[in-house]
């Protein structure tokens, strides 16, 4: 996806579409949360990458074993410790439990 969306292609076109049912209903609940001071102001697309981006981790294995990610290491837990430092970012105070 990375070398991808670098390109502005056809191929983007039809990931973009793949994607974008998605966006559009995520959107209302980012902009109600941003409207009501619950999530840091973001443009849209800064808060895409920065949910997507931690992503990257898992696609990316060998660069993160090479950054000292031990091969035993809790998957699990490390999504839980990326998820909570990905929404400290977004939110004003304490994540909701739900929204």
């Amino acid at each position: 996806m990375s070398i991808e969306a670098a390109t502005d292609s056809p191929r983007l076109e039809f990931l973009y579409a793949l994607i974008e049912p998605v966006n559009d209903a995520v959107r209302p609940l980012f902009d109600r949360l941003a409207a009501d001071g619950t999530l840091r102001p973001m443009p849209w697309y800064v808060f895409h990458f920065l949910i997507t981006g931690s992503c990257g981790l898992y696609g990316q294995l060998p660069l993160a074993r090479r950054l000292g990610r031990p091969d035993e290491t809790n998957g699990t837990a490390e999504a839980d410790l990326l998820a909570g430092l990905v929404l400290a970012a977004c939110f004003t105070g304490e994540p909701p439990a739900s929204v």
